[in-house]
């Protein structure tokens, strides 16, 4: 089936929870939005909500143009394999049995991606690509591919799920609370690696997930024009 280039790849009419109000929002390809809240528990419910995995109080959830609460199982993990998500809670969405490299091969394997030589010598290569973009050279990646995740810091550990995200592909980019803190530093490196994630995959979309308030700068974000903000009023 043809894709139409301009519609909506996440579309949430009157979405209510049972921690925050009524919500709208629409992304299309190449824009972005930000939802923000004091309320953590309000967020994690709306990110649920958007995969579908627990009931909505009210309104209406149409990612790439389906329902995923009226799908199977089935279809709605093949739906939201296009839905690209990276975190910064403890783990950043990283398996800490798994060495780095096997948490970012294993998912594409899964996918039917990078299952001969010559795919991965390729993707060794991308991904060397998107570590510098982050400022970790190949000397850095080399040290840490074998090692498990639970010797990297929290945002090495971002960067690794962001950098997983490129590799996968996706057509909507899902960052939840990534940019906590104050470091000055590591939101300019992060604020890079997304505007090149975004260059990369131009007809994609980005939701970000921010708690406290809006950041006043959009975080020096510019390769999804426009980024919305949107508040998530808590019950």
């Amino acid at each position: 089936m043809i894709q139409n280039p301009s519609a909506p790849l996440l579309k949430i009419d009157q979405l209510e929870g049972s921690r925050f109000k009524p919500l709208d929002l629409e992304i299309t390809p190449g824009s972005g939005v930000i939802v923000h809240s004091n309320d953590q528990q309000a967020l994690d419910e709306f990110i649920d909500l958007v995969h579908g995995l627990s009931p909505r109080v009210g309104g209406q959830v149409l990612l790439f143009d389906s329902d995923p609460v009226e799908l199977t199982n089935a279809a709605r993990i093949k739906l939201c394999r296009e839905l690209a998500y990276a975190c910064s809670n403890s783990s950043a969405g990283l398996i800490s049995n798994l060495k780095v490299w096997e948490n970012i091969v294993l998912p594409l394997q899964a996918c039917g991606l990078a299952t001969t030589p010559a795919e991965l010598d390729q993707l060794e290569e991308l991904m060397l690509e998107a570590f510098a973009v982050a400022g970790f050279d190949e000397s850095w990646v080399r040290a840490n591919l074998h090692e498990s995740p639970d010797r990297l810091t929290e945002f090495q550990k971002i960067i690794c799920g962001l950098v997983r995200c490129h590799l996968t592909g996706f057509r909507l980019l899902l960052g939840d609370c990534l940019f906590r803190g104050d470091d000055s530093t590591r939101v300019a490196e992060a604020d890079a690696m997304l505007n090149w994630l975004g260059e990369r995959h131009p007809d994609s979309g980005l939701l970000l997930v921010h708690h406290g308030r809006a950041p006043v700068d959009v975080l020096g974000l510019s390769a999804w024009k426009p980024i919305e903000k949107v508040s998530l009023e808590a019950r």
